[in-house]
């Protein structure tokens, strides 16, 4: 949490790794523990570094049609009455986020806080 905090408050998107997680016996599932993982969470959010790039004739992010992006409701048939400019939005800001972050993310302290994707999956 505090990575997250750290990396709001220097206008990233909010993206960490968990390392060295202990995996735990699921046999439901067929899952052996004892081995570890690491796993990495992207949380969307509206970052500064992003909504700043906006064009204002493009989207206001305070406008009715996208007062709610990222957070736009999935809940069952909600997803059907997004607008296209809604599901455009969201799919740019997805992007922005991996190909932003593809390096690393630095918290306001300039502290690396998430390595970046090269290094979970080598160069683009």
């Amino acid at each position: 949490m505090m990575k997250y905090t750290s990396l709001f408050e220097a206008g990233e998107p909010l993206i960490a790794t968990l390392n060295d997680l202990e995996v735990i016996d699921n046999p439901f599932w067929g899952v052996k523990g004892g081995k570890t993982v690491n796993l990495t969470l992207m949380w969307f959010n509206l970052p500064e570094k992003f909504s700043s790039q906006i064009p204002k004739d493009a989207a206001e992010f305070t406008s009715e049609e996208f007062k709610n992006v990222p957070e736009l409701l999935v809940d069952g048939t909600d997803a059907l009455k997004y607008s296209q400019p809604q599901v455009n939005m969201m799919g740019y800001l997805g992007s922005w986020m991996v190909d932003h972050s593809w390096d690393g993310l630095k918290g306001l302290d300039g502290e690396v806080l998430f390595e970046g994707f090269a290094k979970i999956f080598g160069e683009k």
